[in-house]
């Protein structure tokens, strides 16, 4: 086990040097590959949204990671890929490699839809906890920024059409 284990969150996104750079070089054309500037157009049509996204990210990130004290243990990625169930029938969380001491809402955010549907059940199991709801938006955030960051990334870095690339410009669309 490494050293350094539990992380804790920093609530970075991957790759978001990447992006600020590309935010800021839009009028350049990108040359890395096939889908380069495609990409570049897309993000150019949505900088805007993009940018107020990332600054409302960074706002809820700053006041998150001030309410560091009341942090768990989070899975990362508690969705159904991640669970199984033994030979007894007890259900198991498996794949743990995105372990870090980040708010509950990092695991939450994937298993609580709108309107917090299955929040009692939790409670039932962990006891009197509030839900912060800055944590819970700043998780939802993160997806998509994550999402949109890494796949500029891939378009700003040399890239070949296969059937990943075609992916993540359909995904980047979307996002």
């Amino acid at each position: 086990i490494p050293a350094d284990l539990p992380r804790r969150d920093d609530c970075s996104i991957p790759s978001r040097a990447v992006l600020d750079e590309a935010l800021a070089t839009l009028d350049e054309p990108w040359d890395t590959g096939p889908f380069a500037d495609a990409a570049r157009v897309l993000l150019a049509d949505r900088a805007d949204t993009v940018d107020a996204r990332l600054r409302r990210y960074d706002a809820l990130a700053e006041r998150v990671r001030g309410r560091a004290e009341s942090w768990v243990v989070t899975h990362g990625e508690p969705h159904r890929a991640n669970v199984m169930v033994d030979a007894l029938g007890r259900t198991r969380l498996v794949d743990w490699d995105t372990t870090l001491v980040a708010p509950r809402e990092r695991d939450l955010c994937m298993v609580l839809d709108e309107e917090l549907t299955g929040w009692s059940e939790y409670l039932s199991v962990v006891g009197d906890v509030s839900l912060d709801a800055e944590a819970l938006e700043l998780y939802r955030r993160w997806w998509s920024l994550a999402d949109i960051a890494v796949f500029v990334a891939l378009f700003r870095s040399p890239h070949q059409e296969d059937e990943n690339t075609v992916a993540s410009l359909t995904f980047l669309r979307r996002n």
